[in-house]
């Protein structure tokens, strides 16, 4: 919920930011609007398509429900059109609350398996494997960051060329490409049947697509809204938040049928996306 969420995010996290920079803020909505169904939809229908094992509900009813009530908060300050600054602000505080909860509240058998994994590699820290990981760690970033420049100018590009606007390139490809790190963590862990690891990826994932990412885009530019965005885009979030929540509460829901359901969800918002190409 906290560090693979945040890193996994970091795709949306850099092209929101640049896309704000360049004046196209609709890209960078579109791509966390796009990579939150994508993850409910898709990588979460996989992830319990492909589990084997029973989901510890109760480890993530709380996380569910707050990711449910800030994409409530988020349909509501969408309402009028934009995300200005001071929401953006509002995200980001809440975001560091949430994050600073988690620390304090997390299980003693977590944190002491991190003292412990850490005491471990202690006399490692200089070795040359730790400088190789801290070098692919800095060519990651960089790649990010100029790719996240290409890829924004790509996307204007093929908007012009195939006559479509840039949310709807943006949260269908760019989205899929952004939400590519959840959903290898999605197959590594259910196929190693880490529930925690693949449910936590995706719910903090969201958490913090919606609170970070947007918030730091807020800061620089007002994110605009369409009215797909407003009666379709985040209703279907909403929804599938939801239904998301609704297993998790739920002790007579199956893992198979939320998973059918979630990804009907997302075959349908693809659907809309088509129908609707013209006011998206």
């Amino acid at each position: 919920l906290t560090v693979i969420a945040v890193g996994t995010s970091f795709p949306e996290l850099v092209t929101n930011v640049y896309s704000a920079l360049e004046g196209a803020p609709q890209i960078g909505l579109g791509n966390v609007m796009g990579s939150n169904i994508y993850n409910l939809g898709f990588n979460m229908a996989l992830g319990f398509f492909l589990l084997a094992i029973p989901i510890k509900k109760r480890f993530f009813q709380n996380d569910s429900i707050f990711l449910f009530v800030i994409t409530s908060l988020f349909l509501i300050l969408s309402l009028d059109g934009s995300l200005t600054f001071f929401e953006g602000l509002a995200f980001l505080f809440i975001f560091l609350c949430y994050f600073l909860y988690l620390m304090k509240t997390s299980p003693y058998r977590t944190a002491h398996e991190i003292k412990q994994f850490t005491q471990e590699k202690r006399q490692h820290l200089m070795s040359l494997p730790f400088f190789s990981s801290l070098a692919y760690l800095t060519l990651g970033l960089v790649a990010l960051i100029f790719g996240a420049r290409y890829l924004i100018s790509s996307v204007l590009l093929l908007s012009t060329e195939l006559e479509l606007s840039e949310k709807l390139i943006s949260m269908t490809l760019v989205a899929f490409g952004t939400a590519l790190p959840e959903l290898f963590v999605t197959i590594n862990a259910t196929r190693k049947g880490l529930v925690d690891v693949f449910l936590g990826n995706i719910v903090g994932s969201n958490i913090a697509n919606i609170l970070l990412v947007l918030g730091l885009a807020a800061l620089i530019t007002p994110l605009p809204l369409t009215l797909f965005d407003l009666f379709f885009g985040l209703p279907m979030m909403l929804f599938m938040t939801l239904l998301l929540v609704h297993f998790l509460l739920s002790k007579r829901t199956s893992q198979f049928f939320t998973g059918f359901l979630l990804f009907l969800s997302y075959g349908v918002f693809l659907f809309s996306l088509l129908f609707f190409a013209n006011i998206v």
